[in-house]
């Protein structure tokens, strides 16, 4: 029963569903939100971490100890971390003569931006 015993009416159902598709809709919005949040602050501490990654493989260079594998760097760059990757590659000055390893990187940069046009482009 309603308010004051009388009979629940249409515009009652309909004001109910209209609220509760608005708490949805505000819920979607508040995720979606807090998705792009959590993703933004991922890409770039994956993007701190690679660079931080180049510049310790040039301390190892410089110190001609054991190195970071470039597929480790590579991979780091694949793993979201692409724009640190280039910015540590020249705040170093590291791998910057390397054409097969900048060869790799672009196509690394490549394919991201590709998936990133593909993702942008499938969003309503």
């Amino acid at each position: 029963m309603a308010k004051g015993g009388r009979q629940p009416t249409w515009r009652d159902s309909s004001f109910l569903t209209l609220w509760l598709g608005a708490v949805a809709l505000v819920f979607i919005g508040v995720s979606e939100l807090v998705l792009w949040h959590v993703l933004l602050r991922a890409f770039v501490a994956t993007s701190v971490a690679t660079a931080a990654l180049y510049g310790l493989d040039k301390a190892l260079a410089q110190a001609s100890a054991r190195r970071v594998p470039e597929w480790v760097l590579i991979a780091a760059a694949l793993l979201g971390g692409s724009p640190g990757a280039v910015v540590g590659m020249y705040a170093f000055r590291h791998k910057t003569r390397k054409t097969a390893f900048q060869a790799w990187l672009a196509l690394v940069l490549i394919i991201q931006v590709g998936f990133l046009g593909l993702w942008i482009s499938q969003r309503p």
